[in-house]
């Protein structure tokens, strides 16, 4: 078992798990890469706890760009400033892109 594998599976135990396309994207990482992602969730999931306890999670349509293409997605959140930051944690993920590339220019429910 890789030195990905072991952090991803050491996190799961503290927090949540991700779905086998996350895991799958999240072991094609760097160890370091990895590693700020898992500190972003990690922090994140704190951070729902404290501010969100008890809050219902609606849907957020998000659309934005990377790169001069327009890119969306539904993400799952609170309201819509975290539906915000996720879309742009996924899109990262996603496109192998960093954080500060991605530009949102629109959150609505969904």
């Amino acid at each position: 078992m890789g030195i990905n594998e072991q952090l991803i599976q050491q996190f799961e135990q503290s927090y949540y798990s991700y779905s086998n396309d996350v895991r799958a994207m999240l072991l094609d990482l760097s160890e370091e890469e990895l590693i700020n992602k898992l500190a972003r969730d990690s922090k994140m999931s704190q951070m729902k706890m404290i501010i969100f306890w008890g809050e219902e999670m609606k849907k957020y349509y998000v659309s934005g760009k990377y790169a001069g293409v327009d890119i969306g997605m539904e993400v799952e959140a609170q309201n819509r400033y975290m539906a915000a930051y996720h879309f742009i944690d996924k899109a990262s993920l996603k496109l192998s892109a960093g954080m500060k590339r991605i530009f949102v220019s629109e959150v609505e429910e969904a």
